[in-house]
Order: structure tokens, then sequence, then C-alpha cells
């Protein structure tokens, strides 16, 4: 096994989405791999097959992606904490203007809406061809679901969750990104229509709300699958206890929020009434 090649090979895109986990982690800290017999073991067994990719046939990696991994993984494990403190000003901006302009004329932000959510879909769009081809190569190799696994409350817990399980680099993440970036590809799409007054079936705003809470229902199983495979199953899973928890939590809330939105929109008599 040649452990320096897995390292030396971590700065591209690609072994980056894969994600090491935590028999990976000691990688970033040793370039001849880790001290430990047994984590080396399992490392290969479970994951250099996979992470061990500089330039694979499913995606190509372009220079402008390359950056330095260690330094940045370092980094964001060091400062997540600025994360919390980024969700507090942003809180406090946004009460701030709404004080403001209580009681002043509206601005009218029509273009600036629609610049700002088709720059929103275009980055969705490129982040999901981006990190689906990954995903779905992963899927289709043996073991390959294992190995995949193991408003503003949603912005303020999105920000706070990336930034803390940024160092891990965990399986289930290569999921999340997935998802949201197709989902967001297409709510930004919509919004960006809906912005130059384009006339859209209202049936097509309930299936991207319909997409979103499949998305949230796919989240909690992603993590339930991780905690059963943890807890129960004797297999190694690359997850730590405090992101499986943090993501379930996250994902539970996020789909009690949105189907409390679906109904609100969609189902209730004042929705039906409209």
């Amino acid at each position: 096994m040649n452990t320096s090649l897995l390292y030396e090979n971590s700065s591209s895109t690609a072994a980056i989405l894969l994600g090491l986990g935590e028999y990976g982690r000691s990688y970033l800290e040793n370039p001849n791999g880790p001290s430990d017999p047994a984590d080396a073991e399992l490392l290969h067994k479970y994951f250099v097959e996979v992470t061990a990719v500089a330039d694979p046939s499913y995606l190509t990696v372009y220079q402008w992606e390359h950056f330095e991994l260690r330094r940045w993984r370092k980094w964001m494990g060091s400062n997540w904490s600025l994360s919390i403190y980024a969700s507090v000003v942003y809180l406090m901006l946004i009460f701030s203007v709404q004080k403001i302009m209580k009681n002043r004329a509206p601005f009218t932000l029509r273009r600036a809406l629609t610049c700002w959510n088709i720059c929103l879909a275009a980055f969705s769009i490129m982040g999901f061809l981006r990190t689906a081809p990954e995903l779905f190569h992963v899927l289709k190799s043996e073991g390959g679901f294992h190995k995949s696994i193991c408003i503003r409350y949603h912005h303020i817990t999105v920000l706070i969750y990336t930034w803390y399980t940024y160092e891990a680099y965990e399986p289930p993440l290569r999921w999340f990104m997935t998802m949201n970036m197709f989902v967001h590809a297409l709510m930004y799409s919509y919004y960006a229509l809906k912005s130059l007054k384009v006339k859209i079936p209202r049936n097509w705003a309930m299936m991207i709300t319909c997409l979103q809470l499949s998305q949230m229902v796919v989240g909690v199983t992603i993590n339930m699958y991780s905690l059963y495979i943890k807890a129960f199953a004797g297999t190694p899973c690359a997850c730590g206890w405090e992101n499986i928890n943090f993501a379930l939590s996250m994902y539970a809330s996020y789909f009690i929020l949105f189907a409390n939105f679906f109904y609100m929109a969609y189902l209730s008599k004042k929705a039906k009434m409209a």
C-alpha cells in the first residue's frame, strides 16, 4: 500500500469530495500514513480504493480547483467558532435593517433580485454538476451505499454545520452537497423567472417544496443509517457521533419547518382561498 500516494493526491477536488473520515484524518498530519497498523488496514479496506484518485475518469479536475488541503482543513477546524460570530452579525443586520425600514418606502429591487437569483441558480447548477458524478460513481461501486454514508434558522444552522464539519470530511457530506445543489438549482431558477415576471404554473412551486421535503427525508434517513451502522452493525463507519447528532437534529427540524410551510402554503383553508 503506497500511503504517500493518497496524501499527495489529496489536494484534488475529487479526493476532497470523497471524504476520508476518522480513519483518514491521520493522513493530514502524517504523510507516511497512520501509525497504528489497525487503522492503516481499515483505511485500506474501506477508503483507499475510492479516495486515492487524483484525476478520476468520471470527473475532470480543473487547475483552479486545486488548493492547499491540509492548511485549510486545519484552519477551518481551528476557527469553526467564527461561524457563530458570523451568525450573530447576520441576525443583528436583519433586525437592524427591518427596524430602519419599518416606516420607510420599500426599495425597488427587482433587477437586483433577478441578478441575485440567476447567480445563485448558476452556482447551484455548477455545484451539482461537480458533486453528482462522484456520488453516482461511488454508489455504483461495490458497497457503494455504505461508503457514501459512513430561513434564518436554515442559513445559520447550515453555516455553523458546514464550518464545524469541514475538517472531518465525512462521507455523508457528499449526499448533503449533491442534494442541496440540485434543489437550489431548480429553486433559484424558479425565483429568477418569477422576478422577471414570467408566469409559472403554481404546481411548479409545490413541486420544488416537495423536493425540499424529500431532501430532508433523505437527510434524516442517511443519518439514521449512519447511527445504525455505528451503534449496532459493528462495521467501521467514518462518521463521528457529534456530527451524526448535529446533522440528524438539523434535518429533522428542517423537515418539520418545511412540512409546516407546505401545509400553510398549499393545504390550509387560507391557501385554498387564495
